[in-house]
């Protein structure tokens, strides 16, 4: 099928971008195009007027900001996959965006429009759910920062409004043991659930953690008791099982064609446990891959 009618807008600035969400009505966002263009030709989706913002160089890169790292909204997929600086200080993200789709797709699919599609089996959204990332979104009116954590509502639903812009990915560099874990029906596919730990300390003693899943509800979600779990004693073999024992019974995971939700709970059991493991491996590298 082919897409309804539509105006097609290219602006090279934020600004242009911005003022262009503002002034047309039922304006969409066209970024890596992965997930709005086959909306658009199923017709599923029939935007009055697409604004092209791959022409705005300002929302690319990946920068060392000064305990931070910070990441363009348009910067994509296998930039990241193959960025040193993020080999060196945030390695989780190469290792975990290698999983998405192909690299063909990877060379199109950008960050922001991975998080402002809100997909709740998507890798980027439970990634900076669990690095604490800040969204960085623009409007006529100004800029507004968000933490990850309050931008995910439900299903396929973001905080972002009609005419802002999400501009950049801020993510904190903290030294870390970290594990990524996902299953899929076959490779290249969505993920039916995926795990992302984060472990901060020594394996003789955690000091904070950070557990988030995809594919397990309607939105990323973080678990604080499998989390709570962690902190305080050695992370022995046993307390790695029973905390991700505890990530099944306190989840509501979704029925569909791809598992039960009975399925789902138990997928995320072994993917926590495994994510576990990894990131306590890794605890004593300074989370090096």
């Amino acid at each position: 099928m082919k897409p309804a009618t539509f105006e097609y807008h290219r602006p090279t600035t934020v600004t242009g971008a911005v003022e262009a969400l503002t002034e047309l009505p039922d304006a969409r966002v066209l970024a890596g195009g992965q997930s709005l263009v086959p909306l658009m030709n199923l017709r599923l989706a029939a935007p009055e007027h697409l604004v092209d913002v791959n022409h705005v160089a300002e929302l690319r890169g990946i920068t060392d900001a000064g305990g931070r790292i910070r990441i363009g909204a348009m910067t994509r997929h296998a930039e990241v996959e193959d960025s040193a600086l993020l080999a060196q200080h945030l390695p989780l993200l190469p290792y975990a965006v290698a999983h998405i789709g192909y690299r063909q797709i990877r060379h199109r699919g950008t960050i922001g429009g991975s998080l402002c599609h809100g997909d709740p089996v998507s890798e980027w959204p439970a990634l900076t759910l669990a690095l604490d990332a800040t969204f960085h979104l623009q409007s006529r009116t100004g800029t507004r920062q968000i933490a990850a954590a309050d931008f995910f509502l439900g299903h396929f639903e973001t905080d972002r409004r009609d005419a802002e812009l999400m501009t950049a990915i801020d993510i904190p560099v903290r030294p870390a043991g970290w594990g990524f874990h996902e299953e899929t029906r076959r490779r290249g596919d969505y993920a039916v659930v995926a795990a992302v730990v984060l472990l901060h300390g020594t394996a003789d003693g955690c000091t904070d953690a950070r557990v988030a899943l995809a594919g397990a509800g309607p939105r990323p979600i973080r678990l604080p008791a499998v989390e709570q779990a962690l902190v305080g004693g050695p992370l022995t073999d046993a307390q790695l099982a029973a905390a991700a024992t505890l990530a099944g019974q306190h989840l509501d995971p979704p029925a569909d064609l791809h598992g039960s939700a009975e399925y789902r709970r138990r997928l995320a059991v072994v993917l926590v446990r495994r994510a576990l493991a990894d990131a306590r491996s890794r605890l004593n590298t300074g989370g090096a891959a």
